[in-house]
């Protein structure tokens, strides 16, 4: 057996171009939430972007807001966030946590929270949202999503619903239906991970971590680190169309969510959006 330490300097699939926007449930995602913030809010002023993540969520806002700021903690997200926006005039990003930050009260028309929330502690939740409450002015909305299928203990739907009630008032909501979506697009996702590790650093990645390494059998380094010109020119470039063409197709993507809607919403439930007006 042999053991090989992983490349760090590889990013992962989570800042790669085709998982940031090109996949199918991403962007039926951000649709709706962009959809649910115009037909109350057609024209917003001041909007904050928290957990920017890449920025791609607050490019879109920005295309319809006077001024976006995304705020994010993650020092190396926020590089990739100004390296990548930087041709937005009226986006800009902050480094650091909103719950830390010296922000002007009442100034923004909407805040967003997607996919985030899961890094605040439940008990934690009421500063939270009495932040965000701070930030808006009166009328002001907030967008909010959490992930339905946590594990066993974590704060859910019914946790969330009444902690946004404590400060604002359910506008709306939304259910995402992607359960049995993700048994297609996880293994995907995973396939353009190895592939590109095969591409990049030329390492076999199995996804079974222990202790910031990974063993595996010396036979798999004689089959894959060598050049292999129908493996590297061939195969590899066939396997990543293919992936990203599944991907990115929204006809399957709408089968898959559609059918899973009627014939088991409550099972295929995988998210949940919320929006919601501060109290005056």
């Amino acid at each position: 057996m042999t053991d090989r330490m992983l490349d760090p300097s590889i990013r992962r699939s989570a800042t790669e171009a085709w998982y940031v926007s090109g996949r199918a449930s991403q962007r039926d995602r951000y649709a709706h939430c962009l959809d649910m913030l115009a037909a109350r809010l057609p024209a917003p002023g001041l909007v904050y972007d928290l957990g920017a993540g890449t920025g791609h969520f607050a490019r879109l806002l920005a295309a319809r807001a006077a001024q976006v700021v995304g705020i994010e903690r993650l020092p190396e997200r926020v590089q990739i966030c100004r390296a990548t926006q930087a041709d937005v005039g009226n986006l800009s990003f902050i480094e650091g946590d909103v719950l830390d930050l010296d922000l002007p009260a009442g100034t923004a028309d909407a805040v967003s929270a997607l996919e985030m929330l899961y890094y605040v502690a439940p008990e934690t939740w009421p500063r939270f949202f009495d932040t965000v409450a701070r930030l808006l002015r009166p009328g002001g909305l907030l967008l909010v999503s959490l992930n339905v299928f946590s594990q066993e203990g974590a704060a859910g739907e019914t946790e969330l619903l009444d902690a946004v009630s404590e400060r604002f008032r359910i506008v709306e909501t939304r259910h995402m239906h992607r359960m049995h979506y993700y048994r297609l697009e996880l293994p995907l996702i995973r396939l353009l991970d190895e592939i590109t590790y095969l591409e990049r650093v030329k390492v076999f990645y199995p996804h079974t971590l222990s202790i910031g390494h990974t063993v595996y059998s010396p036979r798999l380094d004689r089959l894959l680190l060598p050049p292999n010109r129908l493996l590297d020119r061939v195969a590899l470039p066939a396997l990543r169309r293919a992936a990203l063409a599944l991907l990115g197709s929204r006809s399957l993507y709408r089968l898959i969510t559609g059918a899973s809607r009627r014939f088991s919403p409550q099972a295929s439930r995988s998210q949940i959006l919320v929006l919601a007006e501060r109290k005056t």
